[in-house]
């Protein structure tokens, strides 16, 4: 799975783009997640929100490609051919094919890209480790958490929320899921 990449406008640094904020770089874990942990100068939004959207259309670029390689050693041939049963299409090789970028590495990537971005799921993850002594109102403890690049993110939001919506590994097909309830059973006639 890729990670969200951001260059310093400023000071050319490059690092992950981090859940709301840095909490892998050691003494920065309040600084928020628009700000370069090495110079400390925010990064501008329209800057954050292109980097997403070019993050989001290399993913796509790269899903559709439509690139197959062979997982046996020996072949590892790259094809974009139609295959028959994931068999390769080397003459001689019985190894099988696998897409270079598959459905589901997609959506766990579109998932994680989903994650850095909503607000919400984290003030309820914040509440949850809470103790229920220190929970109190759930809604009060929301207000108190102050995310001040929570307007930026939310604007990423839907633009990520909209390629989840159109795949269709987000689904479940209830009729096909159940089918065997809604077949009448056959009546024979005597």
């Amino acid at each position: 799975m890729a990670s969200l990449k951001i260059c310093c406008p400023h000071c050319e640094e490059s690092f992950d783009f981090p859940e709301l904020f840095h909490k892998k770089v050691q003494n920065k874990e309040k600084l928020a997640s628009n700000i370069c942990p090495k110079c400390e100068t925010r990064i501008p939004d329209a800057y954050i929100k292109n980097r997403a959207r070019l993050f989001l259309k290399q993913l796509q670029v790269m899903y559709y490609r439509g690139n197959y390689q062979c997982i046996e050693s020996d072949c590892r041939n790259k094809t974009r051919q139609l295959l028959l049963k994931g068999k390769c299409n080397v003459v001689g090789c019985k190894g099988r094919v696998r897409a270079e970028v598959p459905e589901e590495q997609a959506n766990d990537t579109l998932r994680y890209l989903q994650g850095l971005v909503n607000v919400e799921k984290y003030k309820n993850e914040i509440d949850l480790h809470k103790k229920p002594e220190q929970r109190g109102n759930t809604g009060a403890v929301k207000q108190e958490i102050n995310i001040p690049h929570k307007d930026m993110l939310d604007s990423i939001k839907p633009y990520i929320d909209e390629f989840l919506d159109h795949s269709k590994y987000n689904k479940v097909d209830l009729p096909q899921i159940f089918s065997f309830m809604m077949q009448q059973p056959s009546v024979k006639a005597n």
